[in-house]
């Protein structure tokens, strides 16, 4: 009876390896075939009337480049799977060796980090370090109010804009000056951001009661908070979860990630809606550090200092940007599942109850005094008055058509795919234009009421950088495929796995809620690129520091990767720093033109045809 069950085990495992096997055949032969079809698609395009010149656009270089080098990886997969069968599969576990000694990263982050800050500081000063041009003051007006006592701003509308019969209407507003952007209701001007850079404003004007704190001063502080924060979690990732990986790796991390053309972005057009972007991302970036560190903490006493830390910056954070308001809770719901589970078990203790408790103490602080701050503006707790703004075309009559389904294809496509424009006839060669109608690809279909002038160049171009978030991917992706070939799957998750998964999780969930909610807007922009850029900054991090310690013990491979790391980095730096030369504004030019000059006739004598 025992032989019985034993042959019924192994016929059953034997049928199940088959369908392994032949899973693994339909997804090569599937991959060959969409591969194919890409290839077919771009050479035809314009014979099949998907394309209607015959020159090839990005769109059809994209295709081809894709569906060769689909091509070209598949080859070389199989190629190196019929050399891994001639060996014996080991575990990762088993193949894991002790880390290097850890080398301290201070001096590269810090002195990398500075650097960061200071070319932003030239930028922002147009070329001078010291000379600010006056630009916007919207949160500076909302300051006043506060130190007034009012909730509305000081300014009051003109009575032309309030006889209107429709004010919200752009094109009844023609020729009547008025606050671009602000929300009209009840007679009163109000800023639909959070109030959280007006209270920043606010506290430096305790201290000086006449200065003018616009705009660019609240942006490029929280411009340099984001590169401190970014800089405290690369040294804490590579500390605890990446301790064998080289210093230097961290520094250009931090250079080529805060350089490149969404963050830079900010710099170069600081207004209010970037500046809530940036105070919004510092908050969320500080209190992610202050969560991790108290997360090291729950199998000590103290450490409460650390979650008090962490809801109170993630409750400002979402008073700098209300959207922020699902991935903080999405947060704080990954950190009190991995407080209060171990093992799998629900460890309930009064330790880490009080720990939770503490950071969910400062947080809901934060969600009543927001509650209460719409609620006495317009009535209603959950209204931010975003539908009561004076904008142009980006909001429609109906206002339920802000946020639609039909908007994710376009929006995907102009967040990930689109690309900038290149022109080698002039300084600075790298463009991202206001968009046009004749700039999108034939195959996508607009929905009536979107809104797509706002320049934009997606991640896969702005920062070529975030591909290395794939490494961990394309590692899951070779495991599954070789289990699918019969091997077993690798077990161990290297040193400090849960906070690995902790970290990981953190970033992942909100990086994706973040693009999620920008799928589904009625617009895309280049600023909006960094509601989830620096989440998908430090996965690109955990990936290329995760390929490194996989490739340990083969130093070709690594040798490869460090190589790929240099160039995307190098060309997110080149991306950023001469495509911000040239934005919405123009501001570097506008302000500086001997400078620009100077700097165009320089680029241009070496590097335009």
């Amino acid at each position: 009876m025992i032989s019985a069950w034993f042959d019924h085990s192994r016929k059953r495992e034997g049928r199940m390896l088959n369908l392994r096997r032949t899973i693994r055949l339909v997804l090569v032969i599937l991959f060959g075939l969409v591969c194919l079809a890409l290839l077919g698609l771009a050479v035809l395009a314009y014979r099949l009337g998907i394309d209607h010149t015959p020159d090839w656009g990005a769109s059809r270089l994209l295709m081809a480049v894709t569906g060769g080098a689909g091509l070209a990886a598949l080859g070389l997969s199989l190629w190196a799977g019929r050399l891994r069968e001639r060996k014996p599969i080991v575990s990762d576990e088993s193949a894991q060796v002790a880390p290097a000694a850890h080398k301290p990263d201070g001096v590269w982050l810090t002195v990398c980090g500075a650097a960061a800050v200071l070319i932003a500081l030239w930028y922002i000063t147009s070329g001078t370090l010291t000379r600010w041009t006056p630009y916007w003051g919207y949160f500076d007006l909302q300051a006043e109010a506060f130190r007034a006592g009012e909730l509305a701003l000081l300014e009051a509308p003109p009575q032309a804009l309030l006889d209107l019969s429709n004010p919200y209407d752009w094109r009844a507003r023609e020729g009547i000056p008025h606050l671009w952007d602000a929300t009209l209701y009840q007679g009163k001007y109000y800023l639909y951001w959070g109030p959280v850079p007006a209270l920043v404003a606010l506290g430096v004007k305790v201290f000086a009661p006449g200065v003018v704190v616009e705009d660019q001063f609240l942006l490029f502080g929280f411009f340099t908070g984001i590169t401190v924060c970014l800089g405290l979690l690369l040294h804490w990732m590579r500390a605890r979860l990446f301790h064998g990986v080289p210093a230097w790796t961290g520094g250009v991390l931090l250079l080529a990630g805060m350089l490149s053309l969404p963050p830079l972005w900010l710099i170069n057009r600081p207004t209010v809606y970037e500046t809530a972007i940036a105070g919004g991302q510092f908050f969320l970036l500080a209190g992610l550090y202050a969560a991790l560190r108290g997360a090291e903490s729950l199998e000590e006493r103290g450490g409460r200092a650390w979650w008090l830390a962490a809801g109170f910056a993630w409750g400002a954070a979402v008073g700098c940007r209300f959207n922020y308001g699902l991935v903080v809770v999405f947060l704080f719901a990954v950190f009190a599942g991995y407080t209060l589970l171990r093992k799998g078990k629900l460890r309930v203790e009064p330790d880490r109850l009080g720990k939770l408790g503490v950071m969910l103490l400062p947080l809901t602080l934060w969600a009543g005094a927001l509650l209460w701050y719409n609620a006495a503006r317009f009535g209603s707790p959950l209204e931010t008055g975003h539908r009561y703004q004076l904008t142009g075309m980006a909001l429609p009559a109906d206002y339920s058509r802000v946020f639609s389904l039909e908007y994710v294809i376009p929006n995907l496509y102009n967040i990930v795919l689109r690309p900038p424009v290149i022109e080698r006839d002039g300084f600075p060669f790298v463009f991202t234009p206001f968009l046009q109608e004749n700039m999108w690809p034939t195959f996508l279909r607009l929905p009536e009421t979107y809104y797509y002038s706002e320049p934009i160049a997606g991640y896969l171009f702005s920062a070529p950088l975030l591909l290395l978030l794939l490494a961990p991917v394309i590692g899951w992706l070779r495991a599954g495929w070789d289990w699918l070939g019969g091997a077993r799957w690798p077990v161990g998750a290297g040193e400090n796995g849960r906070l690995r998964g902790l970290f990981f999780a953190s970033a992942a969930g909100g990086a994706l809620i973040n693009t999620a909610l920008l799928a589904v807007f009625i617009s895309s922009s280049m600023r909006y690129l960094n509601d989830a850029y620096f989440l998908l900054f430090l996965l690109a991090a955990f990936g290329l520091w995760w390929g490194w310690e996989a490739l340990r013990g083969r130093p070709g491979w690594k040798a490869a990767l460090a190589a790929g790391f240099a160039g995307l980095a190098l060309a997110s730096l080149v991306i950023g720093m001469l495509g911000n030369f040239q934005n919405g504004d123009k501001l570097f030019e506008a302000n500086n033109p001997e400078l620009y000059g100077t700097i165009a006739r320089f680029f241009n004598r070496w590097l335009a045809r």
